[in-house]
């Protein structure tokens, strides 16, 4: 996994980030908490939760997207072998509700059954400013995914949904992925999840299922062509 921040596309109204700047953090973290309130309420207030994930998201594990001004649009996490969007320590959570109250959230998400272990490269969150929904911030989210994908020679890209979240299981079937049989996934007392996936091509040469140290930039051009595609 790369340590630095990559420009992926730039147009004159949008920039595609491999990467969130520490300046972001926060807006980011607010971003995922407004797309993933009921999963992550357990937790605590919204105040406590966001703080939480300021404190616990990795940011060379996100990518961005912005406006030419820097205004975070959409936001989307990545989840591989070596972890995922969000430090899985207790560290952040004792920080943010105390030694005792970080225990019993650390024992809390025990019971968050994460996905199978699988080759592919799974995105760990999805989330669009609300003023932006609709307006293809999330395609060009998947799209950059799915470049990223084919740079670290993996198969395909995979993503986990509450089975009640009919908006966002519409999109990524339009965009061509298709549910696969796996484990229950997400809390015991929310439902089965569903698990989808999308077969994108290894770039050449690459071998398939390892992460491989450099990932080209995409052109604007080819970028816009994939978004579109999804």
């Amino acid at each position: 996994m790369k340590k630095r921040i990559d420009l992926l596309e730039l147009t004159n109204q949008i920039r595609i980030w491999r990467g969130v700047p520490i300046a972001m953090r926060a807006g980011a973290a607010s971003l995922f908490w407004l797309a993933f309130a009921p999963q992550l309420r357990p937790l605590g207030s919204a105040r406590a939760g966001q703080a939480w994930l300021r404190k616990s998201l990795r940011c060379m594990r996100v990518v961005a997207v912005t406006d030419e001004c820097g205004t975070l649009l959409g936001v989307a996490g990545m989840r591989d072998a070596e972890g995922g969007v969000l430090h899985a320590g207790a560290e952040p959570m004792r920080r943010v509700w105390g030694a005792r109250g970080g225990r019993v959230r650390m024992r809390l998400m025990r019971l968050w059954r994460a996905g199978a272990a699988t080759p592919a490269l799974v995105i760990d969150g999805l989330a669009v400013a609300p003023q932006m929904r609709g307006r293809g911030i999330a395609r060009m989210l998947v799209a950059a995914l799915a470049v990223e994908a084919r740079a670290q020679g993996r198969s395909a890209l995979q993503v986990e949904v509450a089975s009640g979240n009919r908006r966002a299981l519409g999109f990524y079937r339009h965009a061509g992925f298709v549910p696969v049989k796996t484990p229950p996934v997400g809390w015991p007392w929310s439902g089965r999840g569903v698990v989808l996936r999308l077969p994108v091509t290894p770039c050449a040469g690459e071998p398939r299922g390892q992460a491989q140290p450099n990932m080209p930039a995409a052109r604007a051009s080819s970028m816009k062509a994939r978004a579109e595609r999804v």
